[in-house]
């Protein structure tokens, strides 16, 4: 089982490779075995969502509250998939 940090980092990753998109949010979310980093508008229903955050924010670099925040939805969303 990867650990917190490993999940932050795949999330770290999904929102480098996320899509070029016009629309000014994007969302984290879990859909199809990994992290994604989509379009608000494009995020299917049935995916596990752990944020929308602006543009603006994911070229700058997420704050470490909103690190934090992503740590502990992961870690909440892990232990409940687990049981």
């Amino acid at each position: 089982m990867p650990t917190v940090n490993d999940l932050l980092d795949q999330i770290a990753f999904a929102i480098q490779q996320r899509p070029v998109s016009v629309s000014a949010r994007y969302t984290v979310c879990w859909h199809e075995g990994r992290f994604k980093c989509l379009p608000y508008r494009t995020v299917p229903r049935d995916a596990g969502n752990f944020g929308t955050y602006s543009d603006d924010d994911l070229r700058q670099g997420l704050t470490v509250i909103q690190w934090n925040f992503l740590a502990r939805k992961v870690a909440l969303f892990f232990e409940q998939v687990k049981t």
